[in-house]
């Protein structure tokens, strides 16, 4: 299969993975939160997004050990690949077992720092430290992980994403009660990370040509992949405060219950991001051979495309959530969020203007230049962090999810795909225009519809449906039409399934 095959499949089973995520949680989320409240809800993202800043500790060794796998297997170098696996596991191990130690050791400051009432107290202790022990857990297993993506066997770790996010649905559904809400949603959280953590080892085991094995541990292979690494470490850490550090300005300036008011509409523009963190995850050791084997006109073939796929796929994501998502929250959850329409319309234009982004940091990612990407990940993290505490106090929410769109907006739009076009040679005039001016003809009678018949928040879901489907049937024939080029309705024709081609004694 060859590299535009192997990148539509990666990315096409991220979708279908993609695709359950949404549905397991759009049931999921009201049903959490009318039977563990608003505020109980609220604790419990706050822990999660506390520890998700556990994602430090991988020092961006999951990058590098994605990007020199996927390097080492272009080369052939199997010893290398071996002392990097080796390598890498020894340092997770490490990493993960003192997470474990230092979170149940300081969990019980959560509720001091944060103003939690005597009642989620307990619990919040609680839901900290079985999350961590679940997420010291993991860190092993994502060196099979890596090596994994290395060799590009992507589809296979979404299907285990898959099997991840239907058995979180089977157990929040059978255990999940009012009272203990707090502590089930922990324990099923373990669960589910302890079966994601061993299925992805015992993937690595049957599949991988070469096992890592903490016993070929090697401080020169560690310095070798140290300064991409640190790179992509600096790039973790202004990602986790560009994305993650919301809820905590949101329950430190206002409440608990305000977290829950702001997550829930950026919920939706979440998906959107993993959806495109997916596309940018397929396409990453693609790039890395294509590079490692010389194959600039590839390279340069392939940003072209990618980036005119990523915004032809998000604009009409983002005009349905823009227009629609605050009647759809409405319906969804059973309550109205007054703020949702101004949240939805900061964080979906900045997802927009983001999305050709994504295929740039590919680019780079696979071309060594981590360090650039964390350079602008860094100014983005910073500008998005000052922007919501300057504007939470005056604004409230609305103010926080300004200050996330505004450092996109400045910085995904030019500088981003210009350092890509200058890595791989492609002109950014040809980049810009072949990503923007095709889809955005394609998206306008779109964007006019939805906002012609923008419903309101006392209709049912068929008002809702038919208003926006009424946009997108618009978009489609004028995306595959103006969006896509030949080669791409030519490769997607090739794997739909043509009914009755090729059976016995046909006429041909």
């Amino acid at each position: 299969m060859g590299a535009g095959g192997r990148v539509l499949q990666n990315v096409a089973s991220g979708w279908v993975q993609f695709a359950l995520q949404i549905g397991v949680s759009l049931f999921l989320t009201p049903f959490v939160i009318h039977r563990a409240g608003l505020a109980a809800y609220g604790v419990f993202l706050l822990v999660e997004s506390i520890l998700g800043y556990s994602e430090f500790l991988y020092l961006g060794l999951g990058s590098a050990i994605s990007k020199y796998a996927a390097h080492y297997r272009a080369t052939e170098d199997l010893e290398k690949m071996r002392r990097l696996g080796g390598t890498i596991l020894g340092m997770y191990l490490a990493c993960g077992g003192v997470l474990a130690l230092a979170v149940w050791a300081a969990a019980p400051l959560v509720p001091r720092a944060f103003r939690l009432d005597a009642v989620h107290a307990a619990d919040a202790v609680f839901v900290a430290r079985i999350i961590a022990l679940s997420t010291g857990l993991a860190f092993p297993a994502s060196a099979f992980s890596g090596l994994l993506r290395g060799y590009e066997k992507i589809a296979a770790l979404n299907y285990l994403k898959s099997g991840e996010l239907l058995l979180r649905l089977v157990l929040i559904v059978g255990l999940l009660q009012p009272e203990g809400a707090l502590r089930t949603l922990a324990g099923v959280s373990f669960a589910v990370g302890l079966f994601g953590s061993l299925s992805r080892s015992l993937l690595g085991l049957v599949t991988l040509e070469v096992l890592p094995d903490p016993r070929q541990f090697r401080w020169a292979t560690l310095r070798e992949v140290s300064g991409f690494s640190l790179f992509s470490f600096l790039g973790n850490v202004a990602e986790r405060i560009l994305f993650r550090t919301d809820s905590i300005v949101i329950g430190a300036v206002i409440s608990s219950s305000a977290i829950t008011a702001y997550a829930v509409p950026g919920r939706l523009i979440e998906y959107v991001r993993q959806l495109l963190m997916r596309f940018r995850e397929a396409l990453q050791p693609t790039f890395a051979v294509l590079t490692s084997r010389g194959d600039q006109e590839g390279v340069r073939s392939m940003l072209a495309n990618t980036g005119r796929w990523a915004a032809v796929l998000v604009l009409p994501l983002a005009s349905m959530l823009a227009f629609g998502g605050a009647p759809f929250l409405h319906i969804w959850i059973g309550e109205e969020f007054k703020e949702a329409p101004w949240i939805l319309g900061f964080l979906a234009i900045a997802q927009a203007v983001r999305a050709p982004s994504y295929a740039c940091e590919a680019v780079l990612w696979g071309g060594g230049r981590a360090g650039l990407i964390a350079s602008l990940t860094v100014v983005e993290a910073v500008a998005n962090l000052v922007l919501s505490l300057c504007w939470v106090g005056a604004y409230g929410i609305v103010g926080v999810a300004a200050g996330t769109m505004v450092p996109s907006l400045l910085l995904s739009a030019i500088v981003m795909p210009m350092l890509a076009c200058r890595v791989s040679g492609l002109p950014l005039p040809t980049f810009l225009w072949g990503t923007w001016g095709p889809t955005l003809a394609a998206a306008l009678p779109m964007v006019a519809l939805h906002a012609l018949l923008r419903p309101g928040t006392t209709g049912g879901v068929l008002d809702l449906a038919w208003r926006l489907a009424v946009g997108l049937l618009a978009y489609l024939p004028l995306a595959w039409w103006l969006g896509l080029n030949s080669a791409d309705r030519e490769q997607i024709r090739v794997r739909l399934p043509r009914r009755g081609r090729d059976r016995p004694g046909r006429a041909r």
